[in-house]
């Protein structure tokens, strides 16, 4: 349910406040008693930097302090200064090589950074020196599960429900959310929902018995709740619950973001709008918010708006795919429309492009992969049913041709354009999960030259998507056309090119498809100027993505067409209909 599994998590965003040294203190037993006390205090508080400036007034005194490094690094770590962070982590451990805690708090700084290596090195020492260490446990097993490791992830994750205290409501409530994760992945939904609804209810707990005092412990049990509320699309309690973090005197840029996530999900685009603005008031360098403004102005037609915000997104963290594929989409857009304002194009598109391009389209279309996470084609989602869709693509997508053989372990991913920010201030770094295990539902035999065509079945699809329309009957002459897939020559996939289907006259079971294709794009959704499916790819440049079956006839069109356009052949969706139909899935 979580948006989980596309990148690893980045832990709560808060403003880099400019600091200065502290005076010199006054060291005396009295003082450095009153400023560990103080700085606990207010690093519960909220209060970061003060904390900071706390910690490194007691280091003046006590400069060997391991406890004191660790301290210091935490509140470091939670300004996202985290190079320092790392500094002060290290400095603890080499003053005390059994602090597990420190340990642990350089894993979550290398998970943030993306070393998983290091990150996994750093929590296995902690839960090495302390079995008990249930912060490191938990954040050990969301890197198996972003690694896909998926019976480790739900061992560490049942051993951390076990070994939680029976009143530490947040931590049993987070473990069952992430085991409920991986449960949807492995295509246990049953299993799943329950550890959802007995999550939600251990949150509910937390909230209700943490201490006055602990406001860190309150805010961060309220937004994740309200992080899983709006996973399950209540969105409505989710913002209830932002809302209580905030009253209470929580204000971090994450928190702003998923605010206006939140609000985005119900289509209140202005309060989306304003929420992803104040986020970046905190911190001007959230990546996430600039790029949940840039899918607003795009949703209202304002490109220019769009690929401004896209285009610093991705200035700002190079590595974000999701703000680096809507700006790709963004700018595509734009071309496709000064090329039909020039007449410069053979795309006879006209009025508004968008409904082809829209991010419903998007989400709706997938891509299928291998088990060593390669592309092997594009599928559509066609039917849904609660959170259990049904994607049709090519069997030879699926399957390898010339030896009969059904291809193991596929995986579908969806696209997320809004993609999950995670909190620092919370035991769990958060994991990234918008792919999930598929199966091979029906396919046509292998002996069938005429239909390639296999249906996959998936469980856990977020809540969000729905399935395409389709418009069956004749596809006219020069039909203008949209196809979204994953070509191999380009670097991004959710990839749109434009063009033009005829149904062959010679064979009406056949389309030809007069568009910039490339393998990985069979099994690709044709869309008309509505963004109704109106037939699916099945060849481009006349291969398929799979090795050809050397005893398959030749295509109806000439495959050393030239055309710098490119070609294709696939179905009207008439076709498909029919077969789908026989296999009663629709």
């Amino acid at each position: 349910m979580m948006s989980f599994f596309k990148s690893l998590p980045f832990l709560l965003v808060l403003p880099v406040a400019l600091h200065s040294q502290p005076a010199i203190a006054q060291c005396n037993e009295i003082n450095v008693d009153k400023w560990f006390d103080e700085g606990t205090n207010a690093h519960r508080q909220l209060e970061y930097q003060k904390a900071e400036t706390i910690w490194r007034k007691y280091l003046q005194c006590k400069p060997n302090t391991a406890e004191a490094r660790y301290r210091l690094g935490r509140a470091l770590r939670d300004q996202d200064r985290l190079d320092e962070a790392i500094v002060e982590f290290k400095k603890a451990i080499e003053l005390d090589p059994n602090h597990s805690y420190a340990y642990n708090g350089l894993g979550m700084v290398y998970s943030e950074q993306n070393k998983l290596e290091k990150a996994i090195n750093a929590y296995e020492k902690a839960v090495e020196l302390n079995p008990k260490n249930i912060q490191a446990s938990g954040n050990l097993g969301n890197v198996y599960a972003y690694l896909n490791q998926w019976d480790n992830a739900i061992r560490v994750y049942q051993k951390v429900i076990d070994i939680s205290p029976p009143t530490r409501y947040d931590l049993i409530a987070w473990a069952r959310n992430y085991k409920a994760d991986v449960l949807i992945q492995m295509g246990r939904e049953g299993e799943a929902i329950v550890e959802y609804e007995r999550a939600i209810a251990e949150y509910q707990k937390a909230t209700q018995n943490t201490p006055s005092d602990r406001k860190d412990l309150i805010a961060s049990n309220h937004i994740r709740l309200g992080s899983l509320l709006s996973e399950m699309g209540r969105e409505s309690e989710a913002i209830a619950e932002y809302e209580k973090a905030i009253k209470i005197g929580y204000k971090s840029s994450s928190l702003y973001y998923r605010l206006g996530k939140a609000y985005y999900l119900q289509s209140n685009f202005q309060q989306a709008s304003y929420y992803y603005r104040k986020a970046l008031e905190i911190n001007p360098r959230n990546s996430f918010a600039y790029n949940g403004l840039g899918i607003i102005y795009l949703n209202q037609g304002n490109r220019r708006a769009a690929i401004t915000n896209f285009e610093q997104a991705t200035r700002i963290n190079p590595n974000f795919a999701s703000a680096r594929n809507n700006l790709r989409r963004a700018e595509n857009q734009r071309n496709i429309e000064l090329q039909r304002q020039n007449s410069q194009t053979n795309i006879a598109f006209s009025g508004n492009n968008r409904s082809t391009l829209s991010e419903a389209a998007y989400k709706s279309t997938v891509r299928i992969k291998s088990r060593d996470n390669q592309t092997l084609g594009t599928g559509w989602i066609v039917k849904k049913e609660g959170r259990t869709a049904w994607i049709v693509t090519n069997r030879h997508v699926v399957a390898n041709d010339n030896l009969k053989q059904l291809h193991q372990k596929i995986s579908v991913e969806f696209y997320d354009p809004v993609p999950e920010q995670q909190d620092n201030g919370v035991p769990f770094t958060k994991t990234n999960n918008n792919q999930a295990q598929a199966k091979i539902e029906k396919y046509t035999s292998f002996d069938n030259s005429d239909l390639d065509l296999a249906v996959l079945k998936v469980n856990g699809v977020p809540s969000d998507i729905e399935a395409f329309s389709y418009l069956p009957g004749k596809i006219l002459p020069l039909t203008p056309i949209l196809i979204i897939g994953h070509p191999n020559n380009i670097e991004e996939n959710w990839f749109p090119v434009a063009g033009k289907a005829t149904q062959i006259k010679k064979n009406k079971n056949k389309i030809y498809i007069n568009a910039p294709l490339a393998l990985g794009n069979s099994g690709s959704p044709v869309l008309n100027e509505q963004g109704q499916v109106i037939g699916m790819v099945m060849r481009a440049n006349g291969k398929r993505d799979s090795d050809p079956n050397p005893n398959e006839p030749s295509s109806e069109y000439d495959e050393n067409d030239s055309s710098t356009s490119g070609h294709g052949v696939g179905y009207p969706i008439d076709e498909v209909i029919k077969q789908l139909r026989v296999w009663n899935i629709l």
